[in-house]
This record gives C-alpha cells, sequence and structure tokens, in this order.
C-alpha cells in the first residue's frame, strides 16, 4: 500500500514539475531583436550600417536570423532552459539543414552554445557565446529586447 501511495505521489510530483518546467519555458516564448550598430560605412562619413539579429522562440522551433550590412544568416537552434530565468541558445544547422553556410565554411559545431539569456528582474542579459557578432569583443548585457506583438499574446 505505502509502494503504491509513493509512486502515485512520485507521479503527481512528475506532472506538476513538468507542468512548472513548460509553463516556465513558456514564458520564452516570443521574438527577440538586437539591432547591432556597425558604425559608418566608407571613411566614416556615409550611411550609418546595422545588422538585425532576432531570435524565435516558439514549442519546438528556435531560429536565430541575422540580416545587414554584408549579412544574411539563419540558424536552426536549439533552445533549453538551463536554470531559473536561464536559457542557453545551441546550434543546430543553417536553414538549409546543413552545417557548413553558404560559402561552405562551418561556422560552429552542432551542439555548441550560440550564447545564454539571462532574466535578472525586467532585464534580460545576454552572454555572447559561440555566435559571431561583428563586434567581437561583446561583454554580457541588454541586447536582444523581446517584441511588444510576443508580449501581448
Amino acid at each position: 500500500m505505502r509502494f503504491a501511495y509513493a509512486t502515485g505521489l512520485l507521479a503527481v510530483s512528475a506532472i506538476g514539475l513538468t507542468s512548472i518546467a513548460a509553463s516556465a519555458q513558456g514564458n520564452w516564448t516570443g521574438t527577440y531583436h538586437y539591432n547591432e550598430a556597425l558604425g559608418r560605412d566608407g571613411a566614416g562619413a556615409g550611411n550609418a550600417i546595422f545588422v538585425d539579429h532576432t531570435l524565435t522562440l516558439k514549442p519546438g522551433v528556435c531560429l536565430l536570423e541575422a540580416s545587414g550590412y554584408q549579412t544574411d544568416e539563419h540558424i536552426r537552434c536549439k533552445a533549453t532552459q538551463s536554470g531559473p530565468g536561464q536559457m542557453q541558445i545551441a546550434f543546430v544547422s543553417f536553414a538549409d539543414g546543413k552545417i557548413a553556410n553558404q560559402y561552405g565554411v562551418k561556422q560552429y559545431r552542432v551542439g555548441e552554445r550560440l550564447l545564454t539569456l539571462s532574466n535578472r528582474g525586467a532585464r534580460m542579459i545576454t552572454t555572447w557565446q559561440g555566435y559571431k557578432l561583428n563586434d567581437e569583443g561583446a561583454k554580457p548585457g541588454v541586447y536582444f529586447k523581446r517584441s511588444r506583438a510576443a508580449k501581448a499574446r
């Protein structure tokens, strides 16, 4: 009788933990944007240049895209909650399913951590890892912002 009770209690606890994990991960669902300013083209007097980075997180979907000045990259990724308020983004492949980019260069290893997002109060901190930014020395800080449309859902 105790075994049956304990087994039932464990099953209920596991269901509860699964629901908590799912709802916590659901808090990450949305589209996030970071507009990377690269200065000006030419001799510094030309047009301002940017690269837009977009991270899309939905159930079963993780996409990291960059477009802008000399940039057009589309990455399939894997989002894994690694603790309370923390999400790790890892490389799966490029959008075409290949692990080399459009020029045949293997920039990332499968499973390589690209970046980590951490919620700290009202701020979301990005820690850059394997993901290639134009600013190679980017320190952890507030970069990605959730789009307003995602907050309304």
